[in-house]
């Protein structure tokens, strides 16, 4: 059908008449109604459709490249075998091919032989058997060497790893180019497997290649790699070593590890030093296999100092190496507080002025366990201490700075009091001088485990006793009047043992408390929420395995985050997020397979999570930690702060520069035995000071 929807005006132009119809004398053309087909009329005589051959490609100035194949395309009707010639100044040069066949729209494969290079070439297409049906190309088109020709790298040139050098060429190619790198005629690697004939490539030069003397480059085209050219002389890539950490202004920390980390392009084994004032201190290796990347433990026996440089060396040729290019500092952890026995951090608080109070147990300046305070401006250096005891043993949990500037301090004392253990509540004034103590508690155990100045002045005590309620442990609140004296208490628990580990504010006056319970499950996480009219409004307990709930904080949406331990006997931390009401929403647990705890959590500035404890090495030992999560509990990063003995952290907060405080107890640093120990982080948990 040559048109099935011609407008009835009486004419239609016939164009692109097709090559597909084949020659002969017995066509005619039919017009028929669209409406009726019973209506036509056709041509009174035969139309005669003659043989026709007509050139499609090359048909104008083409550049054709010697060595090349290019693909000749033409339309014909005369469904015999075509003849392909080439013609030069249109003058018949020689046969391309005499007989290939042809049907309708064809194409022939031609590669260009080795010919004059110039212009003025066409292709002529004709019948096999009567060139009178043939065509030719409209215009000439030339005939080219195809030339590349490296413009740089040619005259012996040293380069270096890990810098970049721009490739050049030149060339008249179409097609895109590859560049490879060559050793000995070898192919080293390619260095553009496929980039653009524009005549420069940015190379980076990279460190796997070994460094030696015998390098060329060589570009050739992606369609003829038989089209190639190559460096005129070999250049070298030297042998190198580059230290990229540390490399100057680090700072590191004593009990600490590292990764050194270094590129080399040559070296099997190489030797680490370190020195210090440009004078070797120490050799950390002295025969390591060179895989780029070494853990250095900063041991306590290295001495502290901003003049450190770190060398890595060949271990076969020393004038091969790498090395700091500016000093960096090693220190020791510097906000550590105690003497030569066991001081213990337990809580702490940010002050009014910016600098901390810090509640800790000291054997080192009494003669037995003693509630010690101590008092640090806003960079952690100790601005006071006070320690508070009598003959036996007293151990305080909580410190809060009071509203006239004061602190007030709970925990236990056996020194004082009815006997057995007795609550402990201090007030000191704002350089830690005692202005009143009183015990509350009768012959069993009772401890103080928090503290919080009321509306009236008067102060709410939490924590735990057996000498009342209903048995074992239970939970036992106290309420004072502004000078220590109770107003009244009350206890929450069951028959069995109902143990207090932490408590603290809500947004609605009450308070939040953790615990472990027996009687109202077996060694259960126990969760208690006493409202502002001092009312257990929630009760409720979580079974995970004889866990340990160290501490809970209220989240923005009214729910809580808790953490401790749980999966005896291999001890986690875990992360549990609930609602209100102390469902669960999610779980997550952290460690490794040795006994990790959480022992502090808080709601972070942009509403993940940050917990301290700590977490166990290897090796057993314990290290403080800070792991930082998103909104869901999903880990982003954990850091650990510590060495060879047993560290852990106890307390955190953030600062409002979004900086980690933590308060702990180090048996790695300071005087001996433990110490209290103050850490702070940036936003991303590193150590600051």
């Amino acid at each position: 059908m040559i048109d099935g929807s011609e407008t009835n005006d009486g004419a239609f132009t016939w164009t692109n008449i097709p090559y597909e119809i084949e020659v002969g004398t017995s066509y005619k053309i039919r017009v028929t109604s669209l409406t009726d087909g019973s209506i036509f009329d056709s041509s009174d005589d035969f139309i005669f459709f003659q043989e026709k051959i007509n050139l499609v490609f090359p048909n104008s100035s083409e550049h054709f490249y010697e060595g090349y194949t290019y693909n000749l395309n033409w339309k014909e009707n005369i469904k015999e075998k075509i003849k392909i010639d080439l013609l030069k100044d249109n003058s018949y040069l020689l046969t391309i091919s005499d007989s290939t066949s042809s049907s309708g729209t064809s194409t022939f494969a031609w590669k260009v032989p080795g010919l004059n290079l110039t212009d003025g070439y066409k292709i002529k297409i004709s019948k096999n058997t009567d060139e009178q049906f043939s065509d030719t190309s409209e215009a000439s088109f030339s005939i080219n060497n195809p030339y590349l020709k490296l413009t740089s790298l040619n005259n012996g040139e040293i380069l270096e790893p890990g810098t970049s050098f721009n490739i050049t060429w030149e060339d008249s190619l179409e097609e895109n180019i590859k560049i490879g790198l060559y050793n000995n005629g070898v192919i080293k690697q390619w260095i553009s497997s496929d980039t653009a004939s524009d005549g420069e490539f940015l190379w980076s030069i990279p460190w796997s290649v070994e460094g030696g003397s015998d390098f060329k480059i060589r570009i050739m085209s992606t369609y003829n790699s038989l089209n190639y050219d190559e460096s005129d002389m070999s250049f070298t890539i030297t042998p190198q070593i580059q230290l990229v950490f540390p490399n100057g202004g680090e700072k590191l920390w004593v009990t600490s590890t590292y990764s050194i980390v270094w590129n080399e392009n040559t070296v099997d084994y190489v030797k680490i030093e370190l020195f210090k004032s440009d004078t070797l201190f120490s050799i950390i290796d002295s025969h390591e296999s060179s895989t780029g990347t070494y853990e250095w433990e900063l041991s306590k026996s290295y001495v502290g100092g901003s003049d450190f440089k770190i060398k890595i060396i060949d271990a076969y040729d020393e004038s091969i190496l790498g090395e700091s290019e500016n000093y960096f500092s090693i220190s020791y952890f510097p906000k550590t507080f105690g003497g030569t026995s066991s001081d213990l951090g337990k809580s702490f608080q940010q002050t009014s002025d910016g600098g901390f109070i810090i509640a800790a147990q000291t054997l080192s300046f009494s003669s037995s366990s003693d509630f010690w305070l101590i008092k640090t401006d806003s960079n952690g250096n100790k601005e006071w201490d006070k320690a508070f005891g009598g003959t036996d043993s007293e151990i305080p949990y909580y410190v809060e700075q009071t509203s006239d500037g004061g602190y007030i301090v709970t925990g236990f004392t056996s020194s004082f009091g009815a006997g057995g253990y007795d609550v402990w509540l201090i007030k000191v004034d704002s350089n830690g001088n005692e202005e009143w103590n009183k015990t509350f508690g009768s012959t069993g155990y009772e401890e103080g485990k928090f503290v919080h100045q009321t509306l009236d002045n008067g102060y709410l005590i939490i924590g735990q006793t057996t000498s009342f309620g209903a048995g074992g442990y239970d939970a036992w609140l106290i309420k004072t009047d502004s000078n220590g004296n109770e107003e009244w208490n009350k206890t929450f628990g069951g028959i069995e043992s109902d143990v207090v580990y932490s408590a603290n504010n809500t947004d609605d006056g009450g308070f939040i408390i953790t615990g472990q319970s027996d009687s109202y499950g077996e060694a259960d996480l126990w969760l208690l929420k006493i409202n502002s009219s001092y009312n257990a409004e929630l009760n409720t307990t979580l079974d995970l395995n004889r866990g340990y709930l160290y501490s809970a904080q209220q989240t923005l949406d009214d729910g809580y985050i808790l953490t401790g331990m749980y999966g005896y006997p291999t001890y986690n931390a875990f992360l549990i997020k609930t609602n209100s009401n102390g469902d669960v929403i999610w779980n997550k647990s952290f460690g490794s397979s040795e006994d990790d705890c959480g022992y502090s959590v808080f709601q972070t500035q942009n509403g993940g999570y940050a917990i301290t404890g700590y977490i166990s090495s290897d090796t057993s030992r314990q290290n403080a930690c800070l792991i930082k999560t998103d909104a869901n509990g999903n880990s982003e990063w954990t850091r650990s702060f510590g060495g060879w003995n047993d560290d852990y952290g106890t307390s955190i907060i953030q600062s409002s520069d979004g900086s980690y405080i933590i308060v702990g107890t180090t048996a790695t640093f300071g005087e001996g035995g433990w110490d209290v120990w103050l850490i702070k982080t940036d936003s991303n948990g590193n150590i600051v000071e």
